[in-house]
């Protein structure tokens, strides 16, 4: 059995390198002075505006310098495991196509042995029906007595091997009459509202009947 010990591979614990880092102590305390400074800042007046931009600026650049480094200690590591991925997947894709005929025999056989089960419950039935009709005519009755279903008689896979291999059934549906889909049922799609949406102005009026067109303001 193919094998390995998750401690044999040795990962740098990055992240307690990076709080223990010099530079991320000093813009971690740089962080909290500016907090600490732009909390008081209320946009009253227009040059209130110069001010809160000025922080606002400086906590996206933040934002932007943090992601482009976290990004290049990520991305090797995403490279990394994109390759074990593949490497893992590889493995049972070499007997996919096997596994796959194998099943199909297993429940075609199921489906044989269930189908010909039917077949003998219902021949016993109306067997037990011509007797429980000969009898009454020769006893004189007019009522024929009801004779109850034969239920089929089948092994379950589980039953057939000591592998325990089974069988699951899984409730699924399909599209007979999308006509006939009543509406709580149906989706809107958004990507297709969306595309009309971007056809028109922020202050348009909706094209679309049961859809209003708005817009959202954003500070960048």
């Amino acid at each position: 059995m193919f094998e390995i010990e998750i401690a044999e591979i040795n990962l740098p614990d990055i992240v307690t390198a990076l709080k223990h880092s010099e530079a991320y102590l000093e813009l971690k305390n740089n962080i909290e002075k500016a907090i600490n400074e732009s909390s008081d800042v209320v946009v009253i007046t227009a040059s209130d505006i110069l001010i809160a931009a000025n922080y606002i600026s400086n906590y996206k650049r933040i934002t932007k310098e943090i992601n482009n480094l976290r990004k290049k200690i990520v991305q090797p590591l995403v490279d990394k495991k994109a390759e074990v991925d593949a490497f893992f997947k590889a493995i049972p894709e070499m007997y996919e196509d096997e596994l796959k005929r194998l099943e199909k025999e297993v429940l075609e056989f199921k489906k044989k042995t269930e189908e010909e089960a039917r077949r003998k419950a219902e021949e016993e039935r109306r067997r037990l029906e011509e007797e429980a009709i000969e009898k009454a005519i020769k006893e004189g009755r007019e009522e024929i007595p009801i004779i109850p279903e034969v239920i089929p008689q089948t092994h379950k896979i589980s039953q057939l091997n000591s592998s325990k291999v089974t069988t699951r059934r899984t409730k699924t549906f399909r599209i007979v009459d999308e006509s006939k889909i009543p509406r709580e049922y149906l989706t809107v799609d958004e990507k297709k509202i969306r595309a009309e949406r971007m056809k028109y102005d922020y202050e348009a009026k909706s094209t679309i009947p049961g859809v209003e067109f708005t817009f959202e303001e954003t500070v960048v």
